[in-house]
């Protein structure tokens, strides 16, 4: 740990945190200075104001709590901005706390997505008496996820995803107007997709302030470095991978890469986004490259089943969470397995693993063309295979 800092030494003041975990085999802990927070709290304002305005908010974290750095620095960053309170990923006592406030004030929830959408599906309240906005983070989301959660809110509620990593940093970029737009014209166009992206599905774009981050394509490669140019930072990272599938777009080549492939972009850029746009680099994510998993060289997506699941609401209100894998049986053939984790009161059945497979195998043949093709060469391999699971069981 020492020997990963500028100086060799544990810096004056500041945090030890550490990251989940999630991608090796041990949580990886660093230091942060008291300088660099104070550097990124700058940029979390300018950024909240420029997203929601002179607001004054509520703010209700629901990161997970310990020694993460992800729920610490939410709340540091957002105390100047609002009154904060930090809960963590408990439903009962977000709900509990938003009641006991009332409806003339406005929230602002923070959270992981999975998260966000078990809130809302099972939480009870009438989300649209109440002014929330929501900004979250950790993992990407399907296009339709917004819509999906959207539509419980109330009307002109806001809902802004930003781009980290907790080892790297927790609030790198963020998402705008502009770069919002950009995605949802190309979610319609999985061709134009294809053609400029060389991807599958619309990836999420992103924003960021290049005074504070260096941003390098890997030659070869969808994926960046990023180099960290905060002031007072002590955890040296230089050329950091943190293997997301993703690039660095210029500002300018990605206005010009839209308005050649979009008829209507240019009047509609000049109309409502030129005056008011960050004039900033983009990033586009398109998720964690070792979350793919590839069948007969297919690759799947987690995006694209979350995204099958979405085709049929009901059902996935019903489901708090799933993971994708790929296992080889006995018999020499690997199979696709889709584990559902379900919501707290859903009780297990074979008519929902039933329900829930039909929907995913309609669903991703319409998505993808190469699923489909290899649902009819070879169902064994492309037969989607459910696990059900009770909710934290």
């Amino acid at each position: 740990l020492i020997e990963r800092t500028s100086k060799r030494q544990i810096p004056e003041g500041g945090m030890l945190v550490e990251s989940s975990g999630s991608s090796t085999k041990h949580p990886t802990n660093w230091f942060r200075t008291v300088e660099e927070e104070n550097a990124i709290a700058k940029d979390v304002e300018f950024e909240t104001k420029y997203l929601f305005g002179d607001k004054e908010y509520i703010v209700i974290s629901c990161w997970t709590l310990g020694a993460w750095t992800t729920s610490y620095s939410f709340c540091y960053y957002f105390e100047p901005l609002g009154v904060v309170k930090n809960i963590g990923p408990d439903v009962d006592q977000v709900i509990r706390t938003i009641k006991t406030m009332g409806k003339d004030y406005n929230y602002l929830i923070g959270g992981y997505p999975p998260f966000i959408k078990h809130l809302i599906d099972t939480g009870g309240l009438k989300w649209k008496d109440y002014k929330i906005d929501i900004v979250v983070g950790g993992e990407g989301f399907v296009p339709g996820w917004r819509k999906y959660i959207k539509s419980k809110l109330y009307k002109n509620s806001k809902i802004i995803s930003a781009y980290g990593a907790s080892d790297l940093e927790t609030g790198m970029a963020v998402e705008t107007p502009l770069s919002q737009y950009i995605r949802e014209l190309l979610v319609n166009n999985p061709k134009k997709v294809k053609k400029m992206f060389r991807l599958d599905e619309a990836p999420l774009f992103f924003q960021y302030n290049p005074l504070r981050f260096y941003i390098n394509n890997v030659e070869g490669k969808q994926e960046f470095h990023t180099t960290v140019l905060t002031k007072g930072h002590v955890g040296v990272k230089v050329k950091y991978d943190i293997k997301d599938i993703g690039q660095k777009v210029g500002y300018n080549d990605l206005i010009y890469m839209m308005k050649k492939e979009f008829r209507g972009f240019a009047h509609e850029f000049q109309s409502h986004h030129n005056k008011s746009s960050l004039k900033l680099p983009f990033l586009w994510i398109s998720g964690r490259s070792d979350d793919v998993i590839s069948i007969d060289g297919v690759n799947m997506y987690p995006q694209q089943v979350e995204t099958a699941l979405l085709g049929n609401r009901r059902l996935y209100s019903n489901i708090q969470s799933f993971q994708i894998s790929k296992a080889f049986h006995h018999d020499g053939d690997h199979h696709f397995f889709v584990h559902v984790q379900l919501q707290q009161g859903i009780k297990t059945s074979k008519e929902l693993e039933k329900s829930i497979k039909k929907t995913l195998k309609k669903n991703l043949a319409r998505i993808s063309k190469a699923y489909r093709l290899g649902l009819h060469d070879d169902p064994v391999s492309f037969e989607p295979h459910i696990k059900l699971y009770k909710y934290k069981k």
